[in-house]
C-alpha cells in the first residue's frame, strides 16, 4: 500500500512519469492491490493511453466485480480506444445489475450508437430521460442518435460527465 500511496502522490502532484513508476512497482509487490489498477487506469486515461486503461480496469473489475463504477470505467476507457464492440456486454452487465440507473442506460446508450445499433440506442436514452425526467442531459442523449457522428460527439462530449459521475 505504500508504494500505491507514493504513486498516488505523484499523480496528484502531476508527475505520472513517476506515479506509474510507484504504481508499477504497487502492483509487483501485489498484484491484487485494486487501489494501483484503479490508478494506473486514471493515469492512462489522463494521458490518452485508452487501451493501456482498459487493461488497468480489467484487472480491478476482475478483482471487485461486484463494484459497479469500476466497470463503467472499464466501458468509458473500450468507447474512448475504439473498442465499442467490446464494451457492449460490459455495458449489458451494468444494465443488468441496475436497470432503471439512468446513468448506466444512457452509457450504454452510447454503447450502442457505437455499435451501429441506433434504434436500441434511442430506446435506452428514453428509459434514462423517463427515469430521470429532472435531468437535461438524459433528455438530450436521444438526440445524439440523429446527429452525424453522434456516436463520437457523445463520447467528446457526454461521456466524461457520465463516468464523473
Amino acid at each position: 500500500r505504500v508504494e500505491s500511496t507514493v504513486g498516488y502522490w505523484f499523480s496528484l502532484n502531476g508527475d505520472s512519469v513517476r506515479a506509474e513508476r510507484w504504481l508499477v512497482r504497487a502492483l509487483e509487490e501485489n498484484p491484487a492491490n485494486v487501489r494501483a489498477h484503479l490508478q494506473l487506469g486514471e493515469l492512462y486515461s489522463r494521458r490518452g493511453e485508452y487501451r493501456r486503461a482498459c487493461h488497468a480496469y480489467q484487472a480491478a473489475t476482475d478483482l471487485r466485480p461486484e463494484w459497479d463504477e469500476y466497470r463503467l470505467q472499464l466501458v468509458g476507457a473500450l468507447l474512448r480506444a475504439g473498442m465499442a464492440e467490446a464494451a457492449l456486454p460490459e455495458a449489458e452487465h451494468l444494465v443488468r445489475r441496475q436497470p432503471a440507473n439512468p446513468r448506466f442506460l444512457t452509457v450504454y446508450g452510447i454503447v450502442l450508437l457505437g455499435t451501429n445499433r441506433t434504434e436500441a440506442a434511442r430506446d435506452a436514452f428514453q428509459v434514462a430521460s423517463r427515469n430521470a425526467p429532472y435531468s437535461l442531459l438524459y433528455r438530450l442523449m436521444g438526440n445524439y442518435a440523429d446527429l452525424p457522428h453522434g456516436f463520437e460527439r457523445a463520447v467528446n462530449e457526454v461521456l466524461g460527465v457520465l463516468l464523473a459521475g
